[in-house]
């Protein structure tokens, strides 16, 4: 039971090094503990960290599961980046379709065509140009709204 205590006491100790205090209380019972009970606690010890092992192949072990992790925290960056791009990539693909769509329908319901020249000025399209243009922006959907 005892010993069970003290394990316990040791287990419990937040920080190593913390010194580890044993006293007796009136009913002759006998407590562990990180701050003594009583005026007759005794110390019984610190608990101190592991000694670290020289063993070389733990060492190399060590180094290769760090590389290990890097690569995959490298891999996961990657990924989330691929993941990015071709999120923006559809956003630039929808948007584009729905201007191309936009601009055959009006193509297609507009009396007549006319592009701007140096000046400002309007240059009514005639009728190839105009089916030149159209087959331009119906490309343009195709292209877009795959």
């Amino acid at each position: 039971m005892r010993w069970t205590v003290l394990g316990l006491a040791l287990l419990a100790a937040p920080v190593l090094g913390q010194a580890v205090y044993k006293w007796t209380d009136e009913q002759g019972r006998t407590h562990y503990g990180d701050r003594p009970g009583r005026s007759n606690a005794s110390s019984v010890g610190t608990l101190a960290p592991p000694a670290p092992t020289l063993d070389p192949e733990a060492a190399e072990r060590r180094v290769q599961q760090r590389r290990l992790l890097e690569a995959f925290a490298e891999e996961r960056r990657e990924q989330k980046e691929r993941a990015v791009q071709a999120e923006d990539d559809q956003q630039m693909r929808m948007t584009n379709c729905a201007q191309a769509r936009d601009q055959v329908r009006g193509m297609e319901t507009a009396g007549r065509l006319y592009d701007l020249d140096g000046q400002g000025n309007r240059r009514y399209l005639d009728e190839a140009a105009r089916s030149s243009a159209l087959a331009r922006a119906r490309e343009a959907v195709s292209r877009w709204c795959r």
